[in-house]
């Protein structure tokens, strides 16, 4: 599945395969801003119009953006806080995005090797597993 994102006039583009309502992200390096379905995860929420577009044809709203923050457990087994910044919401979607030029931009670098992810930043290390159904990776969070 390839959706283009424009909201308001800014065309944001993402590629991703849709696998149920969860608390998994999938890492998506042409998607250019963080994406969610879950409205209750999104902190300093703003209102912001524009859709997405699914596949070339099918349109999904964006209603909001604003601040995520998720509880993850990093490669040395501590427990932390991920701060995601200008994370768009699509009610309509099931599946969540992390977005690797939008961590780039706060500074996080991303090593990707067979079957696993990492991102990293001075104070973080977080792995990703690539999903053997699908080939892609995801990171597996709690909402704070």
């Amino acid at each position: 599945m390839v959706a283009v994102v424009t909201p308001d006039k800014s065309i944001v583009s993402l590629a991703a395969q849709a696998s149920g309502l969860d608390f998994t992200w999938i890492v998506d390096s042409g998607c250019t801003r963080h994406i969610t379905q879950h409205a209750e995860w999104i902190k300093a929420k703003q209102p912001m119009g524009g859709t997405i577009t699914v596949g070339g044809k099918n349109k999904s709203p964006i209603s909001a953006v604003g601040r995520v923050e998720l509880k993850i457990v990093d490669s040395k087994g501590a427990n932390k806080i991920l701060k995601l910044n200008d994370v768009l919401y699509a009610p309509q979607l099931t599946f969540s995005l992390r977005s690797v030029p939008a961590a780039v931009k706060q500074d996080f670098c991303f090593t990707f090797k067979r079957g696993v992810c990492i991102k990293h930043q001075s104070t973080l290390q977080e792995k990703a597993n690539i999903a053997g159904h699908a080939d892609l990776y995801q990171f597996d969070v709690n909402p704070t």
